[in-house]
């Protein structure tokens, strides 16, 4: 007969047959789960790259140089600026777009105002918003900026061309009244003005007489090749209405700004006579007063029906410490006041934004 009883001081084995398979099972289960995590990782990575690579070379391939179109250089190209239509995925300001966006919806919501484009650019991290910026409007104004810029264009070759007087004449002055709600020149008829002294009339004060007399003096030649320099049309060259885009009309603020189209000395003087104009009621009453904006304002009206509709645009570099920036504001409705209100909001907005 087998002796059943335990020995003292030596403890009992038991082994669980069901509980080693448990933790087989459970090891397994493990192992498998991570090893999962590592074949997604390695998946995520490997996707996420080429999904990034997808896009930037979307975003290269949407990269335009914008070169000065002149047939006269055999050896050169000249670089304007570089567009770039729809890279928002790496250079839009979102949250910034979503305020501006908000305000423009409130205001057409309540039928202050018909339509409002927005185009704004950090000068110096490349940032944008565009909002409606390819829209196109009637420039009325602003359009005195490309006269300015061919007459120094012209005066890259000679400099006497801006000390070249232009007699003030009552034809001269008569091309004002001809057309309706065109403000009057403070110019005398009958007087002598330097070239220099009409573009800063025309430009500072928005003078018409000043832009008319400097029409009836330019070299035609030079200013169409500006404008094709520019690429844009030459209203001259236009059937019906002229338009263009905040978008497009910016262009211009940037090529001054990088001085990649007139000389330096030049691009320093232009941007120096916008900073003197003399309105106020648009961008600049959106930054503090210490704060430089170099800018043109255009305003065009439309009468039918009895119906007048107003269009108020407003284009400029504002010049905010470390971080300038360019803005332009297109507009279009039936009340003066609530479209420079409008473009006010919009300049409050993204000069008090920390990006």
């Amino acid at each position: 007969m087998k002796n059943t009883q335990k020995k003292k001081g030596i403890p009992e084995i038991v082994v669980n047959p069901q509980r080693s398979f448990f933790d087989d099972s459970m090891k397994k289960k493990a192992l498998l789960l991570i090893l999962v995590f590592i074949i997604g990782g390695v998946l995520g990575t490997f996707v996420t790259h080429f999904i990034m690579k997808g896009q930037v070379e979307m975003a290269y391939k949407q990269i335009h140089p914008v070169r000065e179109k002149n047939s006269t250089y055999q050896y050169i190209n000249p670089l304007l600026a570089c567009s770039i239509p729809n890279s928002k995925e790496f250079f839009t300001n979102l949250p910034l777009e979503n305020k501006i966006k908000n305000l423009i919806d409130e205001e057409k919501a309540s039928g202050k105002i018909n339509s409002v484009s927005v185009y704004y650019r950090d000068l110096v991290y490349g940032r944008w918003v565009g909002i409606d910026e390819n829209q196109k409007y009637d420039p009325a104004s602003m359009l005195k900026v490309v006269i300015m810029m061919a007459f120094y264009k012209q005066a890259e070759g000679d400099s006497n061309i801006l000390n070249k007087y232009i007699d003030y004449t009552p034809d001269v002055a008569d091309e004002i009244s001809a057309v309706p709600l065109q403000a009057p020149s403070s110019l005398k008829i009958g007087g002598r003005y330097t070239v220099e002294k009409l573009i800063e009339a025309m430009i500072v004060d928005s003078d018409n007489g000043a832009k008319n007399a400097l029409l009836l003096s330019v070299d035609e030649r030079s200013l169409s090749e500006t404008y094709t320099d520019l690429g844009i049309e030459n209203p001259d060259d236009m059937k019906g209405s002229y338009i263009i885009s905040a978008k497009s009309y910016s262009l211009f603020f940037r090529i001054l700004y990088n001085a990649t189209y007139l000389n330096k000395e030049l691009s320093e003087k232009a941007l120096g006579v916008l900073a003197r104009a003399e309105y106020k009621e648009g961008i600049a009453a959106g930054v503090p007063s210490s704060v430089f904006v170099a800018q043109k304002f255009g305003e065009h009206i439309e009468s039918s029906d009895n119906v007048i509709v107003y269009e108020l645009h407003n284009c400029g570099i504002v010049y905010k410490p470390e971080k300038p920036y360019l803005l332009c504001v297109m507009t279009k409705g039936k009340d003066l006041s609530l479209l420079t209100k409008a473009i006010q909001d919009i300049s409050r907005i993204i000069y008090s934004s920390e990006d």
